[in-house]
């Protein structure tokens, strides 16, 4: 099983919920520790290295995600639709909360694909949504296939 789905102890399980949602303890890697049960003597740097664990980053990924989408999306496209009907607001304001309406549903003029591509390499695999992901893996599938073609092209030429 890949090391990033692995199944996380009930400490590691305390400490994502922590470090996630309990208000004193979000994005506090001690505080949080000490929260899920570690010794307070230890908490900060047992924390940093739990943390650091490839299927620990990944829960908290998830937990993120989960919370970013659900209650606070709503409240966050609700905010953006006051800014854009409010007359009163700077107009750039405005503009800048209507781009991101359209953004996010998708509907934003889309970027040239040499620049999408350049955006999709530079992005850590971990903060890649899915379809990012299979993307990339199709499109370093591709590049792979080609360059063993060019190498097999030059190998034979040699030869």
């Amino acid at each position: 099983m890949d090391a990033e789905y692995r199944e996380l102890t009930e400490l590691q399980q305390k400490l994502v919920l922590a470090y996630t949602t309990n208000p004193a303890c979000i994005g506090k890697v001690k505080e949080s520790a000490i929260a899920a049960g570690y010794s307070p003597k230890t908490a900060h740097e047992i924390g940093r290295q739990t943390l650091a664990l490839p299927h620990v980053k990944a829960a908290v990924m998830r937990a993120n995600y989960e919370q970013i989408s659900g209650q606070a999306a709503t409240k966050a496209v609700a905010l953006l639709e006051t800014v854009v009907d409010d007359e009163k607001a700077p107009l750039r304001l405005r503009v800048d909360a209507a781009k991101t309406i359209l953004d996010r549903a998708g509907l934003s003029a889309a970027k040239p694909q040499h620049e999408a591509d350049q955006d999709l390499l530079k992005k850590d695999l971990s903060a890649m949504r899915p379809e990012e992901l299979n993307r990339f893996v199709r499109e370093a599938g591709d590049v792979r296939r080609k360059l063993e073609a060019r190498l097999a092209a030059l190998t034979q030429h040699q030869h």
